[in-house]
C-alpha cells in the first residue's frame, strides 16, 4: 500500500515537474517574442518609431554638452564625479518616466493581440525567434 501511494507522488512530482518546465519554455518563448523589435515595428509601426525618435532625441539631448566658459573651468575630480553622476542619474530617470507609458502600452497592446493556448504551441500568427 504505501509502496503505491509512493509511486503515484513519484508520478506527480514528474508530471509536475514536466508541467513546469513546459510553461517555462512557452513564458521564455513569449518574452523573446514581445521584445523583438521586427515584432514590434510590424505591428506598432507608428509607436515604435515614436518611441525610437524619442530615445535618440533624448540621447542626443543628454550625451551633447554646449560649449560654455562654464563647462571649461576645471573642477576637482570628486566634486565632478558627483554632479556627472547625479546629472546621469536625473537623465536616467527622466527617460524611464518618458518611456514607460509607452513601455506599458506596447505590452497591453501585446496582450491584446496574443490568443490564449495551452502552452506547449505558439500562437499560428507568430513567428519564432531564430534558435
Amino acid at each position: 500500500m504505501l509502496d503505491d501511494e509512493e509511486q503515484y507522488l513519484r508520478a506527480q512530482t514528474e508530471q509536475a515537474k514536466l508541467e513546469i518546465s513546459s510553461r517555462l519554455r512557452g513564458l521564455k518563448y513569449h518574452a523573446a517574442e514581445a521584445a523583438s523589435p521586427r515584432r514590434l515595428m510590424s505591428t506598432h509601426p507608428w509607436i515604435s518609431l515614436g518611441t525610437a525618435a524619442a530615445t535618440g532625441f533624448l540621447a542626443a539631448r543628454f550625451i551633447a554638452r554646449p560649449r560654455t566658459p562654464e563647462n571649461d573651468h576645471p573642477l576637482p575630480p570628486r566634486v565632478k564625479a558627483r554632479r556627472s553622476f547625479r546629472k546621469w542619474l536625473a537623465r536616467g530617470q527622466t527617460i524611464l518616466s518618458l518611456l514607460t507609458p509607452v513601455i506599458q502600452e506596447i505590452i497591453k497592446a501585446r496582450a491584446a493581440y496574443t490568443e490564449p493556448h495551452n502552452g506547449t504551441e505558439p500562437a499560428s500568427d507568430s513567428v519564432r525567434p531564430n534558435s
